[in-house]
């Protein structure tokens, strides 16, 4: 409690105060005592203690809440005081600042204790307006003064909310929602166990819900919400709003089997065994003991977790999440640790312009453009599908291919290697295509018609070099409509042609083929009748 102390200052000292005396308001250093330092009292500077009756004062506004915005009764306090100088005059006023402290006068009035020490009904009224805080009573009489008693200034000028509502809880949290009060900045929630007397006060928030977490399963709970606005504004306290929290639930089991597969330079795949009642599932990461990251809303599994960083080494986490239900457990513990692949090289551009020049029966020359870093090509040729042949280590275009097969199709493609970068892709998409030549053309055979019967006749031939197979082919005499039969293997001479018309006139060729040769001209035509 501040004390008032005056002085004479002036010669001689008569121990009362004249017109050079001074005052100076000290704090209490302890009960019942202030001391005076370092003062010039005399001319010299002295320190003195004072035994004063600090702890018999006692000062109460009613009420201790007044209302800036509201009428002359709501901005109106009436202060009662005890233990002060008996029938002393003095003044009582509301000062700004918290209680305890010297402010600013905003509103005062003279007022006298009786014979007791006692002073009541000192009435003091706020200016419309005045900015809302806190602010405190400052009774003075004489050298006694007490500044302890704290008032409180409002501004009511805000609707209260309306619509308090909750649409979910949990066994420990309620969720709360209300209506928008207009030209309200945010917006405070109180609450309490409904058999408790004291309110607890959430952080503000600025829009017109927050959630009450930390409360106790199946338990009764008030709530009140206040609008704030601009200047310290602020609205009448909700009506209160009473709900209970649900039941305490088993929550989730953790998901099982959490394991990852092949990770590459940015993602890592998982897959874990389904939790029964979970709707979604939360995969978290992190690396090198920081804050984690979560996937939320993963529907099942597999998931893998991808914009991960090469070559590094991560812990990973899942729980499962239910509606209504609590979320499981993060599994596994502790978390799995997967390593991230290195970083893939860029790829070399694929070779272009890949071209193939003339064939020869066991060779294919080609050709195409330099491809920036490459130190070497691969070109590699099938035939029939019948999978590729690689050609590697070529250094630089033209390059011919060699040891093929003559008078044969083949597919071509040509890729680009370089260090320190991957391969290109083959090219092109579509394989280039080119047939080797043959070795030459077969001799034609020399035919001859041998044993003829009712419906059929045999045709015979000279061998011919290099030839694998022959075909033999008929017509009726006169016509050029021929049907070939089914090849016959060499070393084979002759072969039956069947199913003729008795007395029909036939002619009859033979051709003789390879596959590396171009097959022979037909032979001269033999005639035959079967009979």
């Amino acid at each position: 409690m501040p004390v008032t102390v005056q002085w004479d200052q002036d010669e001689p000292l008569t121990g009362q105060p004249d017109a050079g005396s001074a005052q100076k308001v000290y704090p209490a250093a302890g009960a019942g005592t202030v001391t005076i330092t370092d003062e010039a009292i005399g001319g010299e500077t002295i320190t003195l203690t004072y035994t004063v009756p600090l702890d018999l004062t006692t000062v109460e506004p009613s009420p201790a809440q007044v209302d800036a915005s509201g009428d002359a009764e709501a901005r109106t306090t009436v202060v009662a005081g005890e233990g002060f100088p008996a029938s002393t005059s003095g003044t009582i006023a509301i000062a700004t600042g918290p209680a305890g402290s010297y402010g600013t006068t905003v509103v005062s009035s003279p007022v006298a204790t009786n014979a007791a020490g006692v002073f009541t009904g000192a009435t003091l009224t706020i200016p419309s307006g005045q900015a809302a805080g806190d602010y405190h009573i400052e009774a003075t009489f004489g050298s006694v003064a007490d500044l302890q008693a704290a008032l409180t200034v409002v501004d009511n000028s805000l609707a209260a909310p309306t619509g308090l509502a909750s649409p979910t809880q949990t066994a420990n949290a309620i969720e709360l929602t209300w209506s928008a009060v207009d030209g309200a900045t945010g917006y405070i929630v109180q609450w309490k166990p409904t058999d408790s007397e004291t309110w607890n006060a959430q952080p503000a928030v600025t829009e017109a819900t927050d959630t009450v977490a930390g409360l106790q399963p199946e338990t009764s709970y008030d709530f009140q919400v206040q609008a704030q606005g601009d200047g310290g504004a602020t609205s009448p306290w909700s009506e209160t709003f009473t709900i209970a929290t649900a039941a305490e639930q088993t929550p989730l089991p953790a998901p099982e089997a959490f394991a990852a597969g092949t990770a590459t330079a940015t993602t890592v795949p998982f897959t874990w065994d389904e939790v029964a009642d979970a709707e979604s599932y939360v995969i978290q990461w992190r690396t090198g003991g920081d804050e984690w990251n979560q996937v939320p809303d993963i529907s099942a599994s597999p998931y893998t977790v991808e914009g991960l960083t090469a070559n590094t080494a991560y812990e990973f986490q899942i729980k499962a999440v239910g509606d209504g239900l609590p979320d499981s457990d993060w599994a596994p513990q502790p978390p799995l640790e997967v390593t991230t692949a290195a970083e893939e090289p860029t790829p070399l551009d694929a070779p272009q312009s890949f071209a193939a020049g003339d064939a020869t029966a066991t060779s294919v020359p080609f050709t195409w453009e330099v491809v920036e870093n490459a130190d070497s090509y691969v070109i590699r040729h099938q035939t029939g599908g019948g999978g590729w042949t690689e050609v590697p280590d070529i250094s630089a275009s033209p390059y011919t291919v060699e040891g093929l097969t003559a008078n044969t199709a083949y597919e071509f493609q040509i890729k680009a290697v370089g260090e320190g970068f991957s391969d290109s892709a083959w090219a092109p998409e579509t394989p280039l295509e080119a047939t080797t030549a043959s070795q030459g053309q077969l001799a034609t055979p020399e035919a001859a018609a041998g044993t003829v019967d009712a419906t059929s006749v045999e045709v015979t031939w000279a061998e011919v070099e290099n030839a694998e197979e022959y075909v033999i082919r008929w017509a009726q005499s006169g016509q050029t409509d021929w049907t070939e039969a089914a090849p016959v293997a060499a070393p084979a001479t002759s072969g039956t042609v069947a199913d003729l018309t008795t007395g029909q006139d036939y002619e009859f060729q033979v051709q003789a083929r390879a596959a590396a040769w171009t097959a022979s001209e037909w032979s001269a035509a033999v005639a035959a009748t079967p009979a």
